[in-house]
C-alpha cells in the first residue's frame, strides 16, 4: 500500500524527504523469489489481537508480513504498514509516524502540524480514541520492532493493544522478543507467536524455493543436503543459491557449505566480493556508513557521479539491496549484508578515510535540510568539531520539540572536553537527562559548570535549572532557597528562563504549604512564560492552585481547573511533555475521585509509561497506585500487583524512598481488603521508613493526601478488630487534618472513623460521623473514597439510608442523590443474602455467556472481546444479571449462580 503521506517535520528542524517517510508509511516490494508461506498465514489470519513474528535476521519475518497483509487485504481487511527504526524511539516521532500510519486504515492522510500542534499525551489519547473506534476488520502491521527499546513507547504500543476492537489486531516483527506485556496477552489468549522454529523453510520449501524459484538444476539429495545443513536457515539458502549460480562443482560447495554464520560470512567474503569487479566492491563497503541510499547521496558520499547505475545493477543482480519506495529512489542493505560490509570497512580501511565519509554524508544532509542524520554522521566521524558546530544550532530547538532521548543519545558518549569547549551544550544536556533518566545524575553533570563560561541565555537557564532539579528530588526546602536567590540573577527577558524559576518556585511552595508564596510566584510564572507563549508551562502554574484547591477538597473547582489547564494550546516549552503527564495525572486523579473510572484510566494508560520515564516521585505515585486500583477495581488483580511492583522497582532504582514505601502502603490496603491481616500488618511495618516519611509527611503531596501511614493504620485496627487503638488514632489524624485545612483527607478520616465507631457499638456517633462525610462529599461529588473502602462501608451506607431517612434529606441538596449512587454502583459488593426460595428470572443466551466468563475471572474487556460486543453492552448485562439473581456485586452473582447450578 503506497501512502501519500505528506512531507512532516518529525526529524527535527528541516524536512524528511517525502520518499523517505512513504518508505516508513509503506510496505518494502516483495521480492520475485519468495516461497509462498501459505500455512503461517493462515495460522497468522485466525489469530486475535497480536500476531509476533519473532526471529533473527534472515528468517523471512517481512516476507510472511507482506504474504499475511495480501492474504487479509484480499479477504476485507484495511491495513496500515509502519517499519520502525532507532529513531522511533522518541515518543514525538514514533506517535506522529503511528498517526500517520492509522491514517491509512481511512485511506487518507492527516498534516501533523511542524509546531505548536498536539502536545505527545493529547495525541497518544487521540490515537487509542481512533483505535478503539475504528469499525470493521483492520490490520496494523509494525517491522523492525526490534529497534524499539524506549519504555514509554513500549508501554504505549502496549495501550493501542488493550484498545483494540474486535476486530482489529496488529501484527509486530521483531529479531527480540519485545517488551510489551506478553505474559498477560498469553494468558488472555491475545497472542499468537510465530517463532524461528515455525519460519525456517521445510524441505519442500528448499526445494521450491531453489529449482522453481530460483531456477537451479538440482537433485533431489542436494536440496536435501542444503536444507540440512542450513537448517532451514533462509539467508543461509538465499546465499547458497547466489553462489550456485556462479558454481560449476555444486557437490563440492554443498559439501563445504554449512550454512552457520561463520560460513555465511566467508562467502559474503571470498564469493561475492571478490567476484565483483573493485570499484563496486568499494561502491558497496563505503556506501556501508549510511542507513539508507539514494543516488545523489551515494555520489556525494564516494565522490562519484555513477552512483544510479550501480544501485539499479545491484538490485538487478540480486545482490542484497533492498528497494525502500516503489520509485527506486530510496533503498538500505540487507542487515545481514550491511553488517558486513560495515565490519569489511573497519578492517580495510583507516579511520580517518572513514571519518571522512562520515563527514561526507553530514555535508549531503546539511544541503539538504536534514539536520537530524547529519548530526549522526557528523559526531560518528572521530572528529566531533563539525557535529558540535551542528549541535549548537539546533540543539535548543529539539529540547523544546521534547527530543530528550534523541539528544541523550548524541551526547552522552562526548568526551567531558568537548562539552567543555561547549558549555551551552552541557546545560542543554542536563535538561535532556533530567527528563530521561533522572534529576540526580542531571544535577552532577552541571555541578561543576561555571556561569562565567555561558552565554547570557545559558546562563539564564542553568540558573533555573538548578533549583528545578532540586525540586524534582523533592530537596524543597534547597529548591526554594537556591531558586529565591536566583531571582535577582535572572533577567526578566528573556522570560523563559525567569518563567521556569517562577515555576519551580510555584511547586515547590505548593508542596511545602506555603500558599501565599505560591499565588505570588504563579503569578510570576503565568506573566513571564505569557511572553514567552509557553502556554503550557502556564497551565502548570494554574495546575499547582488547582491541586491546593482538591487537597483542600475542593473537587468540582479542581477538575475544571484540570480540564482547563490540559486543554491550553501548547507552545515550544522546554517541558513540553513533562507538563503534559502532570497535567494528565491531576485531572486523572480528580476523575477517579468523582468515580469517572473510564476516563481517569484512559488518561493514566498514557501518561503512566510517560512518567516511568520523567523520573518525579510524586507523580510516580499517583499515576501508578491509581491505574493499580482501577485494573483491581475491575478484576485485573494480578496486573495491580504487578504495578505496584514495578513501582517498588522505580523507588528502589532511582532513590526515593517515599515512592518505595507508597507501594506497600497501597499493598497493605489491598491485603486488609481481602482480610488478609497478617500480611496487611507486615507490608504496613515495611513501609514505614523514617527516610520516606520524616520531612514528607506534613508536605503536600496529592500522591499521599490520603496514601500516608496513619490512614493505612487506621484501615488496618479498625478491620483486624483494634478498634480501641483505631479510635484513638482516628481522632488525633482527624484534629491534625482540621487544623491543616486538608479536607479531603478528612472525609476518607471520617469515614473510617465512622466504621471505628459502628465496630465498637457506638451506632449513633458512626452515623453522625458518616452523615457529616456525606453532608461534606455530596456538594463536591466525592465517590471513590467510600467505594474504595469495599463491603463494610457499603453496607454502613446502606444502614444510614434505612435508619436515618431524614439525614439524608437534609443539608445539602444533593445528599439523597449522592447517596443512592453510592449504593447503585454496580462495583461496589453489599453483603446481602439472597431470599431463600425466590423465583428468578432466567437469564438470557447472551447473560449467560457473559456470567460464565465472569466466573472464569474475565475483566469487562476481555468479555467484550470474546463476545465482540462493546463494554458497555457488558456492563448492562452484568446489571441485568444481578437484578435477576437478586446479587449486590459480581463475587455474590457467581456465587448465587453455583449454588443454583448455573455455572459450574
Amino acid at each position: 500500500m503506497k501512502s501519500d503521506a505528506r512531507d512532516i517535520s518529525i526529524s527535527g528542524p528541516g524536512r524528511d524527504q517525502p520518499a523517505v517517510m512513504t518508505a516508513k508509511l509503506a510496505p518494502p516490494p516483495a521480492s520475485p523469489y519468495q516461497v509462498a508461506r501459505q500455512q503461517i498465514c493462515e495460522r497468522a489470519a485466525a489469530s486475535s489481537r497480536v500476531v509476533l513474528v519473532r526471529a533473527p535476521a534472515g528468517f523471512g519475518k517481512t516476507t510472511v508480513m507482506l504474504q499475511l497483509r495480501d492474504m487479509v487485504r484480499q479477504r476485507g481487511s484495511l491495513t496500515s504498514w509502519l517499519t520502525l527504526d532507532e529513531a522511533d524511539n522518541d515518543v514525538s516521532r514514533f506517535l506522529s509516524f503511528l498517526s500517520q500510519a492509522i491514517d491509512g486504515l481511512q485511506r487518507r492522510t492527516v498534516e501533523m502540524p511542524e509546531r505548536g500542534g498536539p502536545d505527545t499525551g493529547d495525541l497518544a489519547l487521540a490515537i487509542l480514541d481512533r483505535v478503539a473506534a475504528q469499525t470493521g476488520a483492520f490490520v496494523i502491521f509494525l517491522d523492525d520492532f526490534e529497534t524499539i527499546h524506549n519504555p514509554v513507547v513500549l508501554g504505549l504500543v502496549s495501550r493501542v493493544i488493550e484498545s483494540l476492537p474486535p476486530e482489529g489486531r496488529i501484527v509486530i516483527a521483531s529479531r527480540k522478543v519485545p517488551d510489551i506485556g506478553l505474559g498477560q496477552m498469553r494468558a488472555k489468549s491475545y497472542l499468537e507467536e510465530i517463532d524461528p522454529a515455525v519460519l525456517r523453510f521445510s524441505l519442500d520449501e528448499v526445494g521450491d524455493y531453489l529449482t522453481v524459484r530460483r531456477r537451479l538444476v538440482l537433485s533431489p539429495g542436494q536440496v536435501q543436503r542444503l536444507h540440512r545443513s542450513t537448517e532451514g536457515w533462509i539467508a543461509a539458502i538465499w546465499l547458497a543459491s547466489v553462489a550456485l549460480e556462479r558454481r560449476t562443482n555444486v557437490d563440492a560447495f554443498i559439501a563445504s557449505f554449512s550454512g552457520s554464520n561463520a560460513a555465511v560470512a566467508e562467502y559474503l567474503a571470498e564469493d561475492v566480493l571478490a567476484g565483483l569487479p573493485e570499484a563496486l566492491r568499494e561502491f558497496l563497503v563505503k556506501s556501508s556508513i549510511l542507513n539508507e541510499l539514494s543516488a545523489p547521496l551515494c555520489d556525494a558520499v564516494l565522490g562519484c557521479t555513477g552512483s544510479r547505475e550501480i544501485l539499479q545493477q545491484l538490485e538487478r543482480s540480486n545482490l542484497f539491496l533492498i528497494p525502500r519506495d516503489e520509485e527506486r529512489n530510496w533503498y538500505r542493505y540487507h542487515g545481514l549484508f550491511a553488517e558486513f560490509l560495515r565490519n569489511q570497512l573497519n578492517r580495510h580501511y583507516p579511520e580517518a578515510e572513514i571519518g571522512e565519509l562520515q563527514l561526507a554524508a553530514a555535508r549531503w544532509y546539511v544541503e539538504n535540510g536534514r539536520p537530524i542524520p547529519a548530526i549522526t554522521h557528523a559526531l560518528a566521524s572521530g572528529d566531533p568539531s563539525f557535529g558540535l558546530e551542528l549541535l549548537k544550532q539546533h540543539a535548543e530547538e529539539l529540547l523544546g520539540q521534547g527530543r530528550l532521548r534523541l539528544l541523550s543519545r548524541w551526547m552522552d558518549p562526548l568526551p567531558s572536553s568537548a562539552l567543555d569547549a561547549a558549555p551551552m551544550l552541557r546545560v542543554v544536556h542536563a535538561w535532556a537527562i533530567a527528563f530521561t533518566r533522572g534529576a540526580r545524575e542531571a544535577l552532577s553533570m552541571v555541578d561543576g559548570l561555571r556561569e562565567s563560561q555561558l552565554d547570557r541565555e545559558s546562563a539564564a537557564r542553568l540558573r533555573a535549572l538548578r533549583p528545578m532539579l532540586l525540586a524534582m528530588l523533592e530537596r524543597l526546602e534547597e529548591a526554594n532557597e537556591l531558586a529565591n536567590s536566583m531571582l535577582p540573577l535572572i533577567p526578566r527577558e528573556p522570560s523563559f528562563a525567569y518563567g521556569m524559576l517562577a515555576l519551580a518556585l510555584t511547586h515547590a511552595n505548593q508542596k511545602l504549604g506555603r500558599f501565599a508564596e505560591l499565588h505570588q510566584f504563579a503569578d510570576e510564572a503565568r506573566r513571564s512564560l505569557s511572553r514567552s507563549s509557553s502556554h503550557f508551562n502556564i497551565s502548570l502554574a494554574e495546575s499547582a492552585e488547582a491541586t491546593v484547591d482538591l487537597m483542600q477538597g475542593r473537587l468540582k473547582q479542581a477538575t475544571m481547573r484540570f480540564r482547563s489547564a490540559a486543554s491550553a494550546s501548547t507552545g515550544d516549552p522546554v517541558q513540553h511533555r513533562s507538563g503534559s503527564t502532570v497535567l494528565g495525572l491531576l485531572l486523572a486523579e480528580a476523575l477517579y475521585e468523582a468515580d469517572e473510572l473510564d476516563q481517569a484510566q484512559r488518561l493514566l494508560e498514557v501518561h503512566v509509561p510517560m512518567v516511568t520515564e520523567l523520573n518525579l516521585p510524586t507523580e510516580l505515585i499517583s499515576g501508578y497506585v491509581l491505574l493499580s486500583r482501577i485494573v483491581v477495581e475491575r478484576g485485573d488483580r494480578e496486573r495491580g500487583l504487578e504495578l505496584l511492583t514495578q513501582l517498588e522497582a522505580i523507588g528502589h532504582r532511582s532513590g526515593f524512598p517515599r515512592v518505595v514505601a507508597s507501594g506497600r502502603l497501597e499493598r497493605s490496603r489491598l491485603a486488609v481488603l481481602q482480610r488478609d491481616f497478617a500480611a496487611a500488618g507486615e507490608w504496613l511495618s515495611r513501609a514505614q521508613d523514617p527516610a520516606a516519611w520524616t520531612q514528607s509527611e506534613k508536605w503536600w503531596l496529592v500522591s499521599n493526601d490520603t496514601l500516608t501511614p496513619g490512614i493505612c493504620r487506621l484501615r488496618w485496627l479498625v478491620r483486624s478488630g483494634a478498634v480501641s487503638r483505631a479510635l484513638d488514632l482516628a481522632k488525633q489524624e482527624l484534629d491534625d487534618a482540621l487544623s491543616a485545612q486538608r479536607h479531603r483527607r478528612v472525609l476518607k478520616l471520617r469515614i473510617l472513623t465512622a466504621e471505628a465507631l459502628y465496630r465498637d457499638g457506638q451506632q449513633k456517633l458512626a452515623m453522625r460521623a458518616l452523615s457529616k462525610a456525606l453532608q461534606f462529599s455530596s456538594g463536591e461529588g466525592f465517590v471513590r473514597p467510600y467505594l474504595e473502602e469495599g463491603e463494610t462501608v457499603r453496607a454502613l451506607l446502606q444502614e444510614f439510608a434505612v435508619a436515618y431517612p431524614g439525614d439524608a434529606g437534609s443539608g445539602s441538596p444533593h445528599l439523597q442523590e449522592h447517596l443512592n449512587r453510592l449504593l447503585q454502583s454496580e462495583r461496589q459488593p453489599v453483603s446481602a443474602p439472597t431470599p431463600q426460595g425466590s423465583q428468578l428470572e432466567p437469564l438470557t443466551r447472551k447473560e449467560q455467556e457473559v456470567l460464565e466468563l465472569l466466573a472464569q475471572g474475565h475483566s469487562n474487556n476481555d468479555m467484550a472481546g470474546k463476545l465482540f460486543v462493546s463494554e458497555a453492552t457488558v456492563r448492562t448485562h452484568l446489571r441485568s444479571i444481578n437484578v435477576k439473581l437478586q446479587a449486590g456485586n459480581r463475587t455474590q452473582a457467581i456465587a448465587i449462580a453455583r449454588r443454583l447450578k448455573l455455572i459450574p
